[in-house]
């Protein structure tokens, strides 16, 4: 069993180089062969959602096309590979399993592309969730409802009976709140549950800050919480402490266990799994310092 001191040098390694676990290739993650070139099922899925709680507010803003563009676009591809690049990271942490290299030939047997469609399927499903309330923070403001474009309606609308110039003014409230109220509202529970995470937690998720989206993993230590995201997405941060910036997080919390190597099982079987895991993490970093 592993000691607590142990387990505090594991964790200080983790918060310091954890993105060596599966290096970021956006290209790589984001190809057919990972995900499907056609992603309507999961656009139309998202547009559902969305239209479904702010029919008025897609209206007022064109948000179901803005949501239809950017998921099919390189910015939901993006999104999407952020967010495979954050499961599998997680899944071979928790496990004490080494991700294998970008370049690794794991990439292309069998076992391990079983289980890379598996998560691209789960990350898919996951999909319309994150693009849906990206979209209510992006374009759907706290205030949704555009007074001006209403009263141009009603005043067309008015001409039709025979009525003269009629004049509209006032304050119009919507019933619920878009944008950042919005999303922290229906993120409430998953704030809650990064909030009370134990240091040492890992967690894959979706962050929501100013406006953009990323996949990202929580970082939990003793000085706070960290979220790293891939530096391709400009729009956020590699790394935050403490949360404070986050407007919502959708949780990717449905962990699996990856294939291991059989050099691994007989080490897990042996109960040397911990020592194994550290070993390994050694060798990677310092050939990346070499690098």
């Amino acid at each position: 069993m592993r000691s607590s001191a142990g387990a505090k040098r594991m964790h200080s390694d983790l918060t310091s180089e954890l993105d060596w676990l599966l290096p970021f290739d956006g290209e790589r993650l984001q190809s057919d062969s990972v995900f499907p070139s056609d992603l309507r099922p999961a656009i139309d899925a998202a547009i559902t959602r969305l239209t479904e709680q702010f029919a008025a507010a897609t209206s007022f803003h064109n948000a179901d096309r803005w949501l239809s563009a950017t998921a099919s676009g390189p910015s939901g591809r993006l999104l999407l590979a952020q967010m495979l690049w954050a499961v599998i990271t997680v899944d071979h942490y928790k496990s004490r399993i080494p991700a294998p290299c970008l370049s690794s030939r794991k990439w292309h047997q069998g076992l391990w592309r079983g289980y890379l469609n598996t998560r691209a399927e789960y990350v898919i499903a996951r999909f319309p969730a994150a693009m849906m309330r990206w979209t209510v923070l992006a374009r759907i403001p706290e205030n949704w409802i555009v007074p001006e474009t209403l009263f141009s309606s009603l005043r067309a609308h008015v001409s039709k009976w025979g009525f003269g110039e009629i004049s509209f003014e006032g304050n119009l409230e919507p019933p619920y709140p878009g944008g950042t109220e919005w999303l922290r509202d229906e993120c409430a529970s998953e704030l809650e549950t990064v909030g009370i995470a134990h240091s040492g937690d890992v967690i894959a998720a979706v962050v929501f800050a100013e406006g953009g989206a990323g996949g990202a993993i929580l970082d939990k230590s003793d000085q706070g919480l960290a979220a790293w995201v891939p530096a391709s997405d400009p729009t956020l941060d590699r790394r935050w402490h403490n949360a404070s910036p986050f407007a919502g997080v959708l949780l990717l919390d449905d962990c699996v266990c990856p294939p291991a190597s059989f050099f691994l099982r007989v080490v897990r079987a042996v109960g040397l799994r911990s020592v194994a895991w550290a070993a390994c993490r050694y060798w990677r970093r310092k050939r990346l310092r070499v690098r």
